[in-house]
């Protein structure tokens, strides 16, 4: 069943619904209620991680999870798993008001969407208490309601649940900076940071267990040392976020000064996680030559424990992103002159935290300092739109000799009109940005404009 079939199933249901004896029944059309129900799940989800700021791709997913409820609705007596179902349908509901609430313009829409996946988290909520990732969710909505108390105790009912999720800490200490409780978000950026990479190290312990287990009897197991690339980037990214929440919260509460002195190790646990992305080397040499022999980090196996690194004390001083999804693009398998691996997310945060360097400075007074931070961001952001471009102009697999822009656009007179229109408006541009690396998609262009924020910021 595909996505079109379900919707024409959740119709049919809703039409069968509207009589005075309908009746529920576990298969409509010939398909099972609970295969529709899935497939819309997966449209949501679908929809969800390609909006790149296009609000129809949200309200797509708002209707699918509208259909999916009220399929459950009419349906829910007869199918085993129900509540299950529901809980998962309701989710999504309060996901898709909660992610359109922050596209639309009109406040009195963002109020009503808000309010609307507040009610659809709780109703979640209700059907599986456990579900700390319904609990997280509804936090952040809290939140973004101002209802900071509330959110401040869902959130710590979901890291009771789960206490490894970063996000659900990340949220934590923004709700306590948000209270001025400086000390407090301080204090749970570093208990997040322990208690996460604790139980990292606890994961790489059972591995070392199954991997000793597996070896034939009498032979020597070879030991297996913790290493951050055993560790999914996603988690890696989660936890640089936290330590970016930490940076501006150190640097709200003891000024730009303390801020600049926590850099350069935060250049460096960059460089730990994710290795070589953009012009990180020359600052982690100079930040390691600094520390030099006399360093009292702890290791394992000759590995750093991520425990005891260093803790760098700033975060952005942009806007949180702590409640959105990891944006991330996976290399094309055609796109063979890419590097091994490019997420839009990983070179994000690099981005981030050379604004940030040029923000301190700038308090500092420190102009050309600030301008070279700029510099190197904008060195960053180069080389993530000319990626992202590549990608969307490789080859794909289901389009074989033509790559996929084009082939989208020769379906359709509607994609070269507006690819047409693109064009136009880019080229008429001052700065020239798109003109020059193409048609980068949302997260890219948000990107630019921190930039460009930042850039007159230092033109004051």
């Amino acid at each position: 069943m595909n996505f079109k079939e379900a919707a024409k199933l959740a119709l049919a249901v809703r039409r069968a619904s509207d009589s005075a004896d309908a009746t529920p029944i576990r298969r409509v059309e010939g398909e099972g209620v609970e295969d529709a129900v899935g497939v819309l799940i997966a449209g949501i989800r679908i929809a969800l991680l390609n909006v790149e700021g296009e609000e129809s791709k949200v309200r797509r997913a708002l209707r699918y999870s509208e259909r999916a409820v009220e399929l459950l609705r009419v349906h829910a007596s007869v199918l085993p798993n129900a509540p299950y179902l529901q809980q998962k349908a309701y989710q999504y509901l309060g996901i898709a008001c909660g992610e359109l609430g922050l596209e639309v313009r009109d406040s009195q829409e963002r109020r009503f969407l808000q309010s609307r996946a507040l009610e659809a988290l709780l109703q979640s909520s209700r059907l599986n208490e456990s579900a700390w990732d319904v609990l997280y969710q509804l936090s952040l909505t809290y939140a973004e309601l101002g209802e900071v108390a509330d959110a401040v105790v869902i959130v710590n009912k979901a890291l009771l649940l789960n206490s490894g999720h970063v996000p659900s800490w990340n949220l934590l200490a923004l709700l306590m900076s948000a209270r001025k409780e400086l000390d407090q978000s301080l204090n749970i950026c570093d208990v997040g940071w322990k208690e996460s990479t604790r139980l990292l190290l606890e994961g790489q312990e059972i591995s070392k267990t199954d991997h000793n287990d597996s070896v034939a009897d009498g032979a020597a197991a070879a030991p297996l040392a913790f290493t951050w690339d055993s560790i999914d980037v996603v988690q890696k990214e989660e936890l640089m976020t936290l330590k970016l929440t930490q940076l501006t919260v150190e640097a709200a509460k003891f000024g730009p000064k303390a801020g600049l002195e926590s850099l350069q190790n935060l250049f460096v646990l960059f460089r730990k996680l994710f290795g070589a992305v953009g012009a990180t080397e020359e600052i982690v040499r100079r930040a390691e030559a600094e520390r030099g022999a006399h360093s009292t980090t702890e290791k394992i196996n000759g590995l750093i424990d991520p425990r005891n690194l260093p803790a760098p004390t700033l975060r952005r001083l942009r806007g949180s992103q702590s409640g959105s999804a990891a944006s991330s693009i996976p290399t094309s398998p055609s796109a063979a002159s890419l590097p091994a691996l490019y997420r839009f997310r990983t070179y994000d945060l690099l981005i981030t935290l050379w604004l940030s360097a040029s923000a301190l400075y700038r308090e500092l007074e420190q102009f050309e300092d600030a301008q070279h931070a700029v510099g190197e961001a904008e060195k960053l952001a180069d080389s993530l739109a000319k990626m992202d471009v590549r990608i969307k102009m490789a080859p794909g697999r289901l389009f074989r000799d033509h790559n996929v822009a084009a082939s989208l656009q020769e379906r359709t007179k509607k994609g070269a009109k507006a690819a047409a229109a693109a064009k136009v408006k880019s080229a008429g541009r001052e700065d020239g940005s798109l003109a020059k690396w193409g048609p980068v998609d949302m997260g890219v262009r948000r990107v630019l404009a921190d930039i460009a924020f930042e850039s007159a910021m230092l033109q004051e």
